[in-house]
């Protein structure tokens, strides 16, 4: 009796402290460790390990939204408590302290002293704007078919595609490996369609199916599609999104993520996921932006500009910088992206269409990426690092701001795969 009152007077003692410490004890039973739990379910489900049942993210009402990072230090049982009346999302899981908030910025100042930092969230768009008449051979110019006869690409390869979702219908996606996917706007796993069709076109560049006597064959068909939706509407983006969408690809296992999406603004917040997947070994890889005949023309775009990420502008058939396509310092690379043929869904009929965009550049690097991990010695270190020097060898090092190192090349990436990567 004497042993059962002596623990339970320490348990009284101890308890106050765990609690502050940030309520460990009753942790299965908070809030953020039922999103965190939702997130791993969500996960499993999008990798279609497992599936379990899912709740929708509530959605944030336009207006003052920020992005806000607390401190390490801050207990989340506090955190929890002043985000009580508030309208969030968690763009991680909880360790990271990252949400998503509708507020004001006094919350913001009032919480001063547990904040890290925070900025507004901000819009992106989808880069697919512009139309040209110039008819383009894609694969012959930059060595597709011929680096097809030296590789294959490998299934165990996850190319995460953040974009406005998949039409998985579609004829000449039937037999792309394209797992369940992950919606970081309603925060559930599951991509299903794609009112925009833009997601769908990427997707068919990278992997649409091959030698099915349909349509197009994707540049790296055979790898894993992961579609990642980050845009309902096609027309925004919310930075909260796409920070969501590149921390939940690089959790389950991306290798590569394509990010055809573009704002002007720097975000912390967005470095900050890029340099999470880095740690990671994702390779990522963003359109330079489309605002090439607007006052924007020299102006960066990001998640392109962001460092890490290799930005990819569009070429016109003769070599030269397409009139849409965006230049500043950070350009590294380019890639054609007038009139490019994609698969499209009208109507629940499977058709084709042409486009331009450096959307659509930058979903071609992605398939080259693919192949050359495809490629390179599974036990080498392959990243974003090594495949820009893959880049810049094969292109050469002098570069400029409309085309970065030069045109990319297929065949001479992958030639160059397995050579010692400076």
């Amino acid at each position: 009796m004497k042993k059962a009152i002596a623990v339970i007077l320490i348990l009284l003692l101890i308890l106050p402290a765990m609690i502050s410490a940030g309520g460990l004890l009753f942790a299965p039973k908070s809030l953020f460790y039922r999103l965190d739990s939702q997130r791993e379910t969500a996960l499993q489900a999008a990798l279609g390990i497992k599936s379990g049942k899912q709740n929708a993210a509530a959605m944030l009402p336009d207006g003052d939204r920020f992005i806000v990072r607390f401190k390490d230090e801050a207990p989340l049982n506090e955190i929890e408590k002043i985000l009580k009346n508030k309208d969030f999302n968690l763009l991680a899981d909880s360790k990271s302290r990252l949400f998503a908030i509708s507020t004001d910025e006094s919350f913001l100042k009032h919480n001063s002293d547990i904040i890290d930092y925070y900025e507004p969230d901000l819009q992106r768009a989808p880069l697919a704007t512009t139309n040209d008449p110039i008819t383009l051979p894609v694969y012959e110019s930059i060595g597709i078919n011929t680096a097809w006869d030296s590789v294959s690409a490998n299934s165990d390869i996850i190319v995460a595609v953040l974009d406005t979702g998949v039409d998985r219908t579609h004829e000449d996606l039937a037999g792309t490996n394209i797992l369940n996917g992950y919606d970081a706007v309603a925060k559930t796993a599951g991509v299903n369609g794609d009112s925009v069709g833009h997601g769908t076109g990427v997707t068919g560049i990278i992997a649409a199916t091959a030698n099915n006597e349909l349509g197009i064959a994707g540049v790296a068909h055979g790898v894993t599609i992961l579609p990642i939706k980050v845009s309902s509407s096609g027309a925004i983006i919310y930075s909260s999104d796409l920070i969501a969408g590149i921390r939940f690809a690089a959790d389950a296992g991306a290798k590569i993520i394509n990010m055809s999406v573009g704002g002007y603004s720097f975000s912390d917040a967005e470095q900050e996921a890029v340099n999470y997947a880095l740690s990671k070994g994702c390779i990522l890889i963003a359109a330079s932006g489309n605002g090439g005949n607007t006052p924007y023309s020299d102006q960066e775009s990001y998640p392109a500009s962001y460092k890490g990420v290799i930005s990819v502008a569009s070429c016109t058939p003769d070599g030269k910088r397409s009139s849409f396509s965006q230049y500043n310092e950070f350009v590294d690379v380019a890639a054609p992206g007038e009139l490019i043929t994609m698969p499209r869904t009208e109507n629940g009929e499977s058709i084709y269409i042409t486009d331009s965009g450096t959307s659509f550049s930058c979903a071609l690097v992605s398939g080259i990426a693919a192949l050359a991990v495809s490629r390179a010695d599974s036990s080498a270190r392959f990243g974003g690092e090594e495949f820009l020097s893959l880049i810049i060898d094969s292109c050469g090092s002098n570069r400029n701001d409309e085309l970065g190192h030069g045109i990319i090349n297929a065949y001479e990436i992958i030639r160059r795969a397995n050579l010692p990567i400076i």
